[in-house]
């Protein structure tokens, strides 16, 4: 019996990361609902990680703004 050693995830270890940038409640709530849609579709067999942040609390310096822009 040969193997090449790449074993398929099971159900339960898929995994999203979703991050979510919102500048004003109207569009945070926008978010939540069309992540609500995703892990909806998503289903039990992906686990959704989802970061909600918004625009104003990220710090003006450092790695996630210079990313962002």
């Amino acid at each position: 019996m040969s193997t090449n050693g790449i074993v398929p995830p099971r159900c339960g270890e898929k995994s999203l990361s979703v991050f979510i940038f919102y500048t004003d409640f109207p569009s945070g709530v926008r978010a939540k609902i069309t992540t609500d849609g995703l892990i909806r579709r998503a289903g039990p067999t992906v686990e959704l990680l989802v970061n909600f942040w918004k625009l104003d609390s990220i710090p003006e310096i450092g790695p996630l703004k210079q990313a962002i822009i």
